[in-house]
């Protein structure tokens, strides 16, 4: 849970009253750098301030960024967050325009950041006591974890203008239309118990349906109480009742958002 990052220094640091984040940048390329990077990271720190009113759930966190030559034949790349950091293996920037790959590395960090409020700071019994190394029981709730952070993370974004309307609505039906290959039989909370098994190739619909899903529940929500709550205000009030330290009954997150709304 504690990361390094071995390689010669390219570092940039952002400092808010609350909260320092380190920025360090390995580029096989050398075509960008951190000061560059920390610049699109505090877009991405700046919106989730704003919709988790004013305050970050961390008071210091590490982004590392290993960027290999896209000319490679690595195709596969992602991140992968931790307690106070996210590692990044991704392409850099060489083959691909500055937009496109600011917009990229925005959305990525953007979805690993929040993983700080989901599931660190939202989590079920089943989570705390998660062991990678044995047969661990699985929470209902990935739809949670992971689909409510990957919408939050665009919702963030397109809330502090980073993201256009047209850009969100396309990645959302093109998320819609993937969704589709995915067995649609299945309910999404059997998926989450037996995605170790059964279900495991039904994992990465967690991106595409389980964001969905989050979208249309946030709506849902806008509508029923007249635009007065929306999904990120009922995270909101279920981290300040439970939190890093207080796990929640996984059989008892749906009853608990219906009080709340």
């Amino acid at each position: 849970d504690n990361p390094i990052l071995y390689c010669l220094p390219d570092t940039a640091t952002i400092t808010y009253e609350d909260i320092s984040v380190l920025i360090s940048v390995y580029s096989k390329t050398k075509k960008v750098n951190a000061k560059d990077i920390s610049k699109y990271i505090n877009d991405v720190l700046s919106s989730h301030r704003r919709m988790l009113n004013g305050k970050l759930p961390v008071d210091k966190y590490a982004f590392l960024f290993y960027l290999f030559d896209p000319r490679s034949t690595t195709s596969v790349y992602g991140a992968l967050e931790h307690k106070s950091s996210s590692v990044y293996f991704m392409p850099d920037a060489e083959s691909k325009d500055m937009i496109e790959f600011s917009a990229e590395l925005r959305e990525i960090s953007a979805h690993e950041f929040y993983h700080l409020v989901t599931p660190l700071s939202l989590q079920s019994e089943e989570l705390t006591g998660f062991n990678i190394n044995s047969s661990p029981q699985m929470s209902r709730h990935l739809w949670l974890y992971e689909g409510l952070t990957e919408y939050m993370a665009h919702y963030s974004l397109l809330r502090n203008d980073f993201l256009s309307i047209e850009d969100f609505r396309k990645t959302f039906q093109r998320k819609m239309n993937n969704s589709e290959i995915y067995d649609k039989t299945v309910s999404f909370t059997d998926m989450s118990l037996n995605v170790h098994d059964k279900y495991k190739n039904e994992f990465t619909n967690v991106y595409q349906k389980g964001a969905v899903i989050a979208l249309c529940l946030d709506l849902l929500i806008l509508d029923q109480t007249e635009g007065t709550k929306g999904l990120k205000d009922v995270i909101l009030a279920l981290v300040e009742k439970y939190g890093k330290d207080k796990p929640f009954k996984d059989d008892e997150l749906f009853g608990e958002i219906e009080s709340i709304t």
